[in-house]
């Protein structure tokens, strides 16, 4: 360090021990070291306020507002001038509920009020069908299963005991498909 830069720390520290014993402000501190005429102003002892986080559903908004004091009188020199202090205002805040699911088979008609589409016609006849169709092609792709395993334990060949096994699969793959179907057909009726 320099010659300056060891003056300029050893100013600081001064500033700083002159601070901590008169409670001024780090400004007059360092003019006193310099020689230069300040007000005295005192630091206030007041403490802060410190507002403590609530449970939901109130959040807290901080806002900050300057509580009115009183004019400012100067009586004497030694006495400090108070400074205003701050308070913390809340707002609550209400949380929003979720909007409530709407029914899906609900239908808006231009012309009319909502309609519900099942009262109006009825059951669909198509649906029906197609799942009755779809029960008895799974009873015959059972049937078809039960044939081929029969033909699997009776044949002697590695060739066509293969080709059984391959063709059972096959089968129980459509069938699963039959019945994932089927399931689908009856959310629907």
């Amino acid at each position: 360090m320099t010659a300056a830069q060891k003056k300029v720390a050893a100013n600081f520290k001064k500033a700083l021990a002159i601070r901590k014993a008169t409670g001024c402000s780090l400004k007059d501190a360092f003019a006193k070291v310099y020689g230069k005429k300040t007000t005295a102003v005192k630091k206030s002892a007041s403490k802060k306020k410190v507002a403590h986080k609530k449970s939901a559903p109130k959040k807290k908004v901080g806002a900050i507002k300057k509580k009115s004091t009183p004019k400012k009188k100067i009586v004497s020199k030694k006495k400090a001038v108070k400074k205003p202090t701050y308070k913390l205002v809340t707002k609550k805040v209400a949380r929003k509920k979720a909007a409530p699911k709407k029914s899906t088979s609900l239908h808006k008609d231009t012309k009319s009020h909502n309609v519900n589409i099942k009262v109006m016609s009825g059951i669909n006849h198509q649906v029906v069908d197609a799942y009755k169709r779809t029960q008895s092609s799974i009873d015959t792709y059972k049937k078809v299963i039960e044939d081929f395993k029969h033909k699997l334990l009776n044949e002697k060949n590695p060739k066509e005991k293969a080709m059984w096994r391959k063709a059972i699969k096959i089968q129980k793959l459509i069938l699963k498909e039959h019945i994932l179907h089927c399931k689908e057909l009856k959310k629907h009726m």
